[in-house]
């Protein structure tokens, strides 16, 4: 398990790709705790300094996480932080909403060159397609579409049990923790599709919000669009 020196690569930032990777195959899975610095520096045949600067990069990046008194862990994404941390509608009292999921399709096509040029790829790509239609209480809510690349989740297409909250799966399934987002907001009218799907009017104001989420490799890993009837609810972004 020691690490092969690479000149001009700070070994740390190589203890650092090695726990990542370790983290990525499964090795170190999301809850599960790391042995300790002096025992990682013993297996990759560094200083128990060097583990601890590897390790603070990635608590810096949320790819683990310090207890105090327990350890460090592999960060595990959780429903209920999924949902608030990447989900932003809130009452006008400033009370976050949860939506449910109504239904959804999925199925695997080849990628358009639009989806391609955002994945970074310019050969063949197949990508998943995720449909679904949300709802808050009892009216309907948003309807989204999530693109994948199919290669970083394989066999996702054929699965039939999606949970409402998708990252938490993605990292329990497919080793793949969604540790940022870039999104881009604009207000669209609802087309004769829409206004069916959301029960609204043609031509009803909508909010639409394209998201690039990105993993720990800061990697493209999937690509969201959600169309909200917004209503009286409210899209909060915190900048602090």
């Amino acid at each position: 398990m020691a690490l092969n020196r690479i000149e001009a690569v700070p070994l740390y930032q190589m203890v650092r790709e090695r726990l990542i990777s370790q983290i990525e195959d499964g090795t170190w899975r999301p809850g599960i705790a790391l042995p300790s610095e002096f025992q990682l520096g013993a297996q990759l045949g560094v200083s128990q300094g060097t583990v601890r600067k590897a390790l603070i990069d990635l608590e810096a990046l949320g790819v683990i996480e310090r207890k105090q008194g327990r350890g460090t862990f592999v960060k595990a994404e959780t429903p209920e932080r999924s949902m608030f941390h990447f989900f932003r509608l809130s009452k006008s009292d400033g009370e976050r909403i949860a939506p449910l999921t109504l239904q959804s399709r999925i199925r695997e096509r080849d990628a358009s060159r639009a989806e391609k040029q955002a994945f970074q790829s310019s050969a063949d790509l197949a990508v998943v397609e995720i449909r679904r239609h949300r709802r808050f209480e009892d009216r309907p809510l948003a309807e989204e579409t999530v693109i994948l690349r199919a290669d970083f989740f394989p066999g996702i297409a054929l699965r039939d049990d999606l949970p409402n909250a998708l990252y938490p799966f993605y990292q329990q399934e497919f080793h793949i923790s969604i540790l940022r987002a870039e999104e881009r907001l604009s207000a669209i009218a609802a087309s004769k599709t829409q206004a069916k799907a959301l029960d609204v009017e043609p031509g009803a104001p909508l909010l639409k919000v394209e998201r690039k989420a990105r993993d720990i490799r800061d990697r493209i890993v999937e690509l969201r669009q959600s169309v909200f009837v917004t209503g009286d609810l409210t899209y909060d972004i915190d900048l602090s």
